[in-house]
């Protein structure tokens, strides 16, 4: 699960806990994507990240944003990924 522990100007710090189901193999780090929510376009905005949780900055205040977290191991990205609620 990931989730939202703050948020300031134009930054947002996230939290998240490893996949219970690693693939029988490694996690070897994180991507992180952010989407507005106006337009729901997802873009990555950090790859091969190895702590459990992250600030994400140059965010637009007024809009906003749904963050979601892939796990990486050596067989690649997870299918699915947690995603914040809310905002």
């Amino acid at each position: 699960s990931v989730k939202i522990v703050d948020t300031w100007g134009f930054n947002v710090a996230l939290e998240w806990t490893p996949p219970t189901d690693n693939g029988n193999t490694e996690i070897t780090g994180y991507t992180i994507q952010k989407a507005d929510k106006k337009t729901g376009d997802w873009f990555t905005v950090l790859e091969h990240y190895h702590r459990l949780n992250a600030t994400i900055s140059d965010l637009i205040m007024g809009n906003t944003y749904k963050f979601r977290v892939f796990s990486e191991n050596k067989c690649g990205m997870s299918e699915s990924a947690a995603v914040t609620k809310g905002e």
